[in-house]
């Protein structure tokens, strides 16, 4: 019985284990597709901004 026991411990033990990786993994996951985001907006949409602004400025 004991034994028993202490596999269902050690399979509910491996179970959260693996949920906390999964977890891990997807904010993983969306961090890199914010830092993306952010990466592309700043990188294409920033640099057409500033030209936007320096074409103003000249004016």
């Amino acid at each position: 019985m004991a034994r028993s026991d202490r596999d269902d411990e050690h399979e509910w033990r491996l179970v959260w284990r693996r949920r906390a990786f999964y977890i891990l993994l997807a904010l993983a996951a969306v961090a890199v597709c914010v830092w993306f985001v952010h990466w592309v907006s700043t990188g294409l949409g920033m640099d057409r901004i500033g030209e936007h602004y320096k074409q103003a400025d000249e004016f």
